[in-house]
């Protein structure tokens, strides 16, 4: 019965809430009223323009709801009667009563407040709001923030209402009206919890004998909003309460009656194996095993990037299209992922696959970037939890690890050790990600240093030994994780034609294969 009800009030629901509105609703949540807050605060930093906000806090707003007035809001909202019949019905004749450690009270009428549990209240709630808001002239006020020819003055997710304006007293003028409006049917804001924010300066303000707060952030929504709308706050709180979450499961961990079993399969859930990625990469029993590292090594123009493209497809194409149906996740560094060149080539390989198994591909696939060292190991913190979430991420890439090396020496000064500072931490980190969550890393770096040969002795050295002539420039940490090191170079044959080749070597076993390949429209051909 309350299943058929919800649907009969949805089309009224849906008409009448403005999009402002996103509690309760399909499709909608917390993230958009945060990303909203977020987009509106940069904006106005963008135009050097000063925002007022006030987060209003409603006292138990939900057991508020007037029951006369609440019939009264839906007539008018359009509501039909025989809808509004019945859900008078299910409201008469409540009655509830209070166990104490004495016993239990007397019986009493229930007159205001949305049933508890009830899949009706959130919209019956939402309505309620809504008029009450229409009220207050929210809805036709030309006070708030103007954006690209629209008015916003305020964000609602269901009784959580955040009131915004260009200038302080556009805003206490909003909240005033608010209030009145909301004490008339029965809603009381509780000043004390009530903050106010602003990106300029702002001072507390007295309301009824009140002081309300003026505060430089705001949990808002779950989310840390600081007047100067930065997120690292945000994200630094995030990875706190993931740490605090994971130090309470240690008990679990540790403990001796959880089998050991038990306790792998709950953190590394099945991760598939990589020895098929690429056979033409890896020597003979060298293919990369869960724990190893790989680093993919040239000068630019060497076909590293097209390689990792071809990884990528190789992972995240479904197995009936001869992939291995796994995830990935791509750090890019230098900002030259090209998504296009991606999806070119699982069109080729997949001739017959829609443009929904291309989705499906993709869905697979994590891009994530990165601009400076501090802020990849900041990335590598944060992804952690990510990788216990998503056993099908087998594959980690780095493009590419060493793009931070100049910037780090600058910053560094003469010291070597601060230097590398940043980067051994990204490392040490590395190999316990890799180590723990049975992934498998793939990075590239760039030649930055080459030996020099003069001329005599050039003509008597074949080309690749020349391309084998590595000379290890980053920290020592890094050197020691790395089971897999390719060599990358061009080869330019006695023909118009130029081809490349990878010279893959097996650190701890020295085993070495070489392989030419090409670069064609559909990827890498061996």
């Amino acid at each position: 019965m309350l299943k058929i009800l919800q649907g009969r009030l949805k089309q009224y629901v849906d008409r009448e809430l403005p999009e402002v509105q996103a509690g309760f609703r399909r499709g909608r949540g917390t993230r958009d009223q945060i990303a909203n807050m977020r987009w509106i605060m940069e904006k106005a930093r963008e135009f050097q323009k000063d925002i007022y906000f006030c987060f209003i806090d409603y006292a138990k707003a939900f057991d508020c709801v007037d029951h006369s007035k609440l019939w009264q809001v839906l007539k008018e909202m359009g509501v039909p009667d025989h809808l509004i019949c019945l859900l008078r019905n299910l409201y008469v004749g409540q009655e509830a009563t209070v166990r104490t450690g004495y016993g239990t009270t007397d019986w009493f009428k229930i007159g205001k407040g949305v049933r508890q549990g009830c899949i009706l209240s959130p919209c019956l709630f939402n309505l309620y709001a809504e008029y009450i808001m229409r009220k207050a002239g929210l809805d036709e006020s030309q006070t708030g923030i103007k954006i690209a020819g629209r008015i916003i003055n305020n964000l609602r997710y269901a009784d959580d209402t955040t009131l915004m304006a260009e200038s302080e007293e556009e805003l206490k003028n909003l909240l005033m009206r608010v209030k009145e409006e909301s004490a008339k049917y029965g809603l009381k804001l509780k000043i004390k919890k009530t903050k106010i924010m602003a990106t300029g300066p702002i001072t507390s303000w007295q309301i009824e004998g009140e002081e309300m707060e003026a505060v430089r952030d705001f949990t808002f929504l779950g989310s840390m909003i600081t007047a100067d709308g930065d997120s690292s706050h945000e994200i630094k709180r995030r990875l706190l309460l993931g740490r605090r979450a994971m130090t309470g499961l240690d008990s679990i961990l540790r403990s001796r009656d959880v089998t050991l079993p038990t306790k792998l399969l709950a953190r590394l859930e099945g991760r598939s194996s990589l020895k098929t990625l690429e056979p033409c990469l890896f020597a003979d029993e060298g293919y990369p095993i869960h724990g190893d590292i790989v680093e993919f090594h040239g000068p630019e123009g060497t076909g590293k990037t097209e390689m990792l493209y071809h990884l990528i497809a190789r992972c995240i194409l479904p197995k009936s299209g001869g992939g291995l149906d796994v995830g990935v996740l791509f750090i890019d560094t230098d900002f030259h992922f090209d998504l296009l060149r991606l999806v070119t080539i699982l069109e080729h390989r997949l001739p017959q696959g829609t443009e929904e198994m291309i989705k499906q591909c993709l869905g697979r696939f994590f891009l994530v970037n990165c601009s400076s060292s501090p802020q990849l190991l900041l990335t590598l913190f944060s992804l952690e939890n990510m990788f216990c979430s998503h056993p099908s991420l087998c594959l980690l890439i780095i493009d590419s690890i060493s793009a931070f090396y100049w910037i780090d020496r600058v910053n560094g000064g003469e010291n070597l050790s601060q230097q590398e500072a940043n980067l051994k931490r990204c490392a040490q980190f590395l190999g316990k990600l890799v180590r723990e969550h049975h992934l498998v890393l793939f990075a590239t770096t760039q030649t930055i240093m080459q030996k020099s040969l003069n001329t005599s002795e050039s003509s008597g050295k074949h080309h690749s030994e020349a391309d084998m002539d590595y000379r290890p420039y980053l920290c020592q940490s890094w050197q020691r994780l790395i089971t897999h090191r390719i060599f990358f170079s061009k080869q330019c044959h006695s023909g118009s034609t130029k081809g490349f080749s990878i010279t893959a070597c097996h650190v701890r076993n020295n085993s070495v294969v070489k392989r030419p390949f090409s670069i064609t429209e559909c990827g890498i051909q061996f």
